[in-house]
């Protein structure tokens, strides 16, 4: 639990620093020139950020969360096979590493069909 707060308190803090250091960059000024003005890239800016569909700002958002779910799911997998391996036969130690392991596991389940069904809404809302 202390190094949970410890990577919260630096993700914010890192979140918050450099929100205010950065600054936005405009790529599409080039398209101003008329050697490039036909790319495909320039054809593209005007084009608006689609809500739903495949291909769309939603889809995309999904696929990050559940690219980070699975990823945690994973390494709770491997922390819990960690504590059971480390154990040392100890029945309360191996019970709470196999209940870390089972529980991540179900939240991996859980993750793919939200993934699966939220993919299965934003296609039928974008047809």
């Amino acid at each position: 639990m202390k190094y949970f707060a410890v990577f919260l308190f630096t993700l914010f803090t890192f979140l918050f620093v450099s929100s205010g250091t950065g600054h936005a960059v405009n790529l599409f000024l080039a398209c101003d020139d008329p050697a490039v003005s036909d790319s495909s890239v320039c054809k593209d800016q005007s084009r608006p950020i689609a809500i739903s569909g495949n291909d769309s700002l939603l889809s995309r958002v999904v696929g990050v969360l559940a690219l980070i779910i699975g990823f945690s799911g994973v390494l709770l997998m491997i922390w819990g096979g960690m504590n059971y391996i480390m154990a040392n036969g100890d029945s309360q130690r191996v019970a709470k590493a196999k209940d870390t392991i089972l529980f991540a596991s179900i939240g991996l389940i859980i993750a793919i069909f939200a993934r699966v069904i939220i993919g299965f809404a934003l296609a039928r809302i974008g047809t």
